[in-house]
């Protein structure tokens, strides 16, 4: 699924009218920004999001509705592009079989011709060669850019949870 429901990950109050609200909050934007964030590692996203929950005094709820908003917009978004770039991934990859796939019949076409460029032969199974190489390491680059949409699921599921335990 391209895009996420936030009733999927969220039992707390509605977020479908606040749209981009939590922008105007300077704290939950600056919070939402922090912990949407690859480079920050889920223990210390959860830890900061605690944090400021305890810290609240007023609109407890309202704020961490906002907080939920803002992460679940963020991480839809980041998710949706990873889809996306898994999509061209993909693209790339048929366009490389297609190109592999008629380079090797350019070359039995070659091969069959016994009066052949040599130099010509020699090129294509070059270019083979090469191509191969690049699709091989490509493949075994997909596996790890699949898992960032669900990696992505499981952040926004995790920091869900860490402020629905700190509503009113």
């Amino acid at each position: 699924m391209p895009t996420l429901s936030p009733g999927q990950i969220w039992q707390g109050p509605p977020i479908d009218d606040l749209g981009a609200a939590w922008r105007d909050d300077p704290e939950v934007a600056a919070l939402v920004e922090r912990v949407t964030s690859r480079r920050m590692s889920l223990e210390d996203a959860t830890a900061a999001t605690d944090r400021f929950a305890g810290e609240l005094r007023h609109d407890r709820t309202r704020r961490l509705t906002l907080f939920f908003a803002g992460t679940f917009e963020q991480i839809n978004e980041s998710r949706m592009q990873a889809i996306a770039a898994i999509r061209r991934y993909a693209r790339t990859q048929v366009v490389l079989i297609d190109r592999l796939s008629a380079q090797v019949r350019e070359i039995e076409n070659l091969e069959a011709d016994l009066a052949a460029d040599a130099e010509r032969i020699r090129d294509l199974g070059e270019s083979i060669e090469m191509d191969r190489r690049i699709f091989a390491d490509r493949r075994r680059a997909l596996r790890p850019l699949c898992e960032q949409p669900v990696l992505l699921e499981e952040r926004l599921g995790v920091l869900a949870r860490a402020a629905m335990v700190h509503l009113d």
